[in-house]
């Protein structure tokens, strides 16, 4: 074979690779998101949906997703901003730019406690992730005692009020697994059932990894009117699984990254990083033994091929999280900081590995359902940092 030949069939074969890794990526998410959005393409009709505590929207992006291109839905790609509130300063970029309705953003004009019930636009459903920082593992978990608890009393007169009017039809709230442990949504759920006995009430935990390359526990809170439950049910609520969605497995890790960026130098990191860094890499070593011909399997797509690990925490501490394989760890405001390296070259120095850096934002907006795009319209990357770190996946909430 000549060398140009040698260099042809090298970059078909490179584009052979990108080719795979789109379609089992982002395309293959897409084309989920797709199918669940058969219910607005059918009834040529887009609920409008309460937004408190709106974050990024995933219903947005579920909209956008199932609807663009179809003239006769209503609203820009079909969604129209009802009631959307969030008192994160750091989301006015984000929302003056995706806009398709008034979103109000930021303390004085997103904070739900200072809202009138009255005030309340009509709709069908809601969906609100108030903060959890009360109850989750990274926060004080002083529930009900912690001030950011309020937001979530809010969100329950929300609801209340508009049952009350006779148009919302069912709602979904998201937080923390361990509200499932605390008094507060016992007393949560008291108080909805008593103000909405005609609605189907009931609670699941459900891990983002059923549906994406990412694990992160959550707790929903659902509610339908019983008028509105299929013929015969008595619950559970029904719940679209992953198997009957496209190829009926999740995006995969390696088919959201951007494998063109470069490698990153060691260096580049913090003392405390950099070692934890090279424990984790002799902890990658050990699980892929060179001896047992793993690596060259690896390359050849037959087994993991990116390890996803958190160089913010020592891995020889307790309750610290394992090597991740093709799967991230749970995303947080505030880090965590992950890096993610090829697993088929983890002996070759890190200039000569495939994959070695830390976790873009733009990565993280897609490992959560979101297109990359979106991270780019915040005012700095801390802030789209924070904002996805802070919100739910779109296909886990959509088949919910």
């Amino acid at each position: 074979m000549s060398k140009m030949e040698s260099q042809g069939s090298q970059a078909e074969g490179q584009e052979g690779e990108h080719a795979e890794a789109v379609r089992t990526g982002w395309t293959e998410l897409q084309r989920q998101l797709w199918e669940l959005g058969v219910v607005f393409r059918q009834r040529k009709h887009v609920p409008r949906v309460s937004e408190p505590c709106a974050g990024l929207s995933p219903w947005k992006t579920w909209v956008e997703e199932s609807v663009s291109c179809h003239q006769d839905l209503p609203g820009t790609c079909g969604h129209v901003a009802t009631n959307v509130y969030d008192f994160d300063k750091q989301l006015q970029p984000y929302w003056s730019q995706i806009g398709s309705g008034v979103a109000h953003v930021g303390p004085q004009k997103g904070d739900i406690e200072k809202v009138p019930l009255s005030s309340l636009e009509d709709s069908e459903g809601l969906i609100s992730g108030p903060p959890c920082q009360p109850f989750s593992f990274c926060g004080l978990r002083k529930g009900s005692a912690d001030f950011r608890a309020m937001p979530f009393e809010v969100v329950i007169r929300w609801i209340i009020e508009l049952a009350s009017r006779g148009c919302l039809l069912w709602f979904m709230l998201e937080n923390s697994s361990n509200l499932y442990r605390d008094p507060f949504l016992l007393a949560m759920l008291a108080i909805l059932e008593a103000a909405c006995p005609y609605f189907h009430i009931e609670v699941r935990v459900n891990n983002c990894c059923e549906y994406a390359p990412i694990s992160r526990e959550r707790i929903f809170i659902r509610g339908l009117r019983r008028d509105c439950l299929p013929e015969g049910c008595r619950g559970p609520l029904p719940v679209v699984l992953l198997e009957v969605l496209g190829s009926g497995q999740c995006a995969t890790l390696p088919g959201l990254l951007n494998w063109s960026l470069p490698p990153m130098n060691p260096n580049m990191l913090s003392i405390n990083m950099r070692a934890n860094l090279k424990l984790y890499k002799d902890m990658i070593k050990d699980m892929f033994p060179a001896s047992s011909g793993e690596d060259e399997e690896i390359l050849q797509g037959l087994g993991p091929s990116v390890a996803c690990v958190e160089l913010d925490r020592n891995p020889l501490k307790d309750g610290c999280p394992d090597v991740r394989l093709d799967e991230v760890s749970s995303l947080r405001t505030s880090g965590p900081a992950l890096f993610v390296m090829s697993t088929g070259d983890c002996r070759k120095e890190w200039r000569q590995q495939k994959l070695h850096r830390l976790l873009s934002v733009e990565e993280r907006f897609a490992v959560m359902g979101h297109p990359k795009a979106k991270a780019g319209l915040f005012g700095s990357p801390a802030a789209a940092k924070r904002a996805v770190g802070n919100g739910l996946h779109s296909l886990q909430m959509a088949a919910l």
